[in-house]
């Protein structure tokens, strides 16, 4: 059995629930900055150098850390608008982690792409250090975007359920 987070829910969390908000979630990561640079008129450059199968396994890897994260959140947060400063300040880690983790596959398919087809050379001693800090420091980047992004995200998880709870206790 999994181990637990102090404070943790008492149950595994419901499937379909992961299932949807991690749908959700990556839909509207990857939605809002399509529309933008779609406004921006730089969308058509964007996808010019990107084929539908890369883009579809990158929506697959993306949604794929985000169901992990998004159970992971609710083994240890109820999901729940009694819950929502709990679910809030759980949303920072977990989207933190998402932006970090899709953030380092990435730089792992970019790398496995590059020696794949022989382009990826062995690095100097001299290089590894500078390619380390670029590495953390993009981490860091993808871990603050990421805690940015599932604040946002709770927000509209939030107001969905608290809207649903009112309806449903008007009926």
């Amino acid at each position: 059995m999994a181990e637990r987070d102090e404070g943790a829910a008492s149950t595994e969390p419901d499937s379909l629930l992961v299932w949807c908000l991690a749908t959700f979630h990556t839909t509207l990561f990857v939605l809002v900055p399509l529309t933008l640079l779609h406004w921006a008129g730089a969308l058509g450059d964007l996808l010019g150098g990107l084929s539908t199968t890369v883009g579809l396994a990158l929506y697959g890897l993306l949604w794929a850390t985000t169901w992990a994260t998004n159970r992971r959140l609710l083994v240890t947060t109820p999901f729940a608008w009694t819950e929502r400063w709990a679910l809030s300040k759980a949303s920072v880690k977990w989207g933190g982690v998402t932006g970090s983790c899709f953030f380092l596959e990435l730089v792992a398919v970019v790398v496995g792409q590059a020696a794949v087809a022989g382009e990826l050379g062995v690095p100097s001693a001299a290089s590894v250090l500078p390619i380390l800090f670029v590495l953390a420091l993009g981490t860091l980047v993808a871990f603050v975007v990421g805690a940015l992004v599932g604040v946002g995200q709770v927000v509209l998880d939030l107001t969905a359920l608290r809207v649903v709870e009112v309806v449903s206790a008007r009926n």
